[in-house]
């Protein structure tokens, strides 16, 4: 089956066919095309939906414009159904110039040290743009800390249900990241979520909830948070922590190396091997029939 015939509505139908409380989409960050490629053969052998998200940081290294494009002709020509995302967009400036390439969704990242009012305005303003050209757009109330912010974590950054329930309905955004204890940059399980707070939203709010941070969490927790509510989940450190401790090992082996894609090609195989285990984790396998 092609699914490159209607690009940019492809995020809303992956969303829409996610099955509340039963399996959570897997949206997977890359920087690179051996990474794209290894995600990729992940999916396509577990017969998954899912999203690729390109963060603007990972845009820039892989090349700006050229590399979003050549992300989105091998999700689109995958075998199975892959959308396209732009991850965290920090600026409503940085979320349009997005907007003008391939991406099925965009997010607007919440600004803490901004009003309710003012993150709401700026939301609104980029759904009306989204929402004409097809795009998708995922919101966020709150924020989720990671290494830039020194892994601070102040209650006012945690996402409020009534907050929520309120910027979901003065936006109509198409999903809703939010903080619940969830951090960046975390691996090996060490994160532990405000479960209570994350019924809370999920009674507040009747649309499509995303978690970030989705590496820090400890595999048996993934069920148990589609269960609460939530529909699509992100991973990217523990993609890069494979990929860079393959590649050191096999570098260390091979100290006369000249020609580099023999690790490369070993480094892409245990990212393949993760993201496999976390389409499982989040009940994703063979799901992508799901996607019509």
């Amino acid at each position: 089956m092609a699914y490159a015939d209607d690009v940019l509505r492809l995020y809303a139908k992956l969303i829409s066919a996610v099955q509340p409380r039963r399996w959570a989409l897997p949206t997977f960050n890359t920087f690179s095309l051996e990474l794209t490629l290894a995600i990729l053969r992940a999916a396509t052998a577990e017969r998954a939906p899912m999203v690729l998200e390109i963060s603007e940081r990972s845009m820039q290294f892989g090349g700006g414009e050229p590399f979003v494009s050549a992300v989105s002709k091998l999700a689109a020509a995958a075998e199975v159904p892959v959308a396209l995302h732009y991850d965290h967009g920090e600026t409503p400036e940085l979320v349009r110039a997005a907007m003008q390439m391939p991406f099925s969704s965009v997010m607007l990242a919440y600004e803490p040290a901004q009003s309710l009012p003012r993150n709401v305005a700026a939301a609104r303003g980029i759904v009306r743009t989204a929402h004409r050209r097809h795009v998708s757009v995922q919101g966020e109330v709150g924020h989720v800390t990671g290494p830039k912010d020194h892994w601070r974590l102040p209650t006012s950054w945690l996402t409020d249900p009534d907050d929520a329930a309120a910027y979901v309905a003065a936006t109509r955004v198409d999903s809703l990241s939010v903080s619940v204890g969830n951090r960046h940059g975390v691996a090996a399980g060490s994160v532990q979520l405000d479960w209570p707070r994350l019924a809370a939203i999920r009674r507040a709010v009747d649309l499509p909830l995303v978690l970030h941070g989705g590496s820090g969490l400890r595999m048996s927790n993934y069920s148990r948070a589609v269960k609460a509510g939530i529909s699509i989940i992100n991973f990217d450190t523990d993609l890069r922590f494979a990929f860079g401790s393959e590649l050191r090992r096999n570098l260390r082996q091979q100290r006369d190396l000249l020609d580099p894609r023999r690790p490369i090609e070993r480094a892409a195989a245990a990212v393949e091997r993760v993201v496999r285990g976390k389409i499982r984790a989040c009940g994703a396998s063979g799901r992508a029939a799901a996607v019509h």
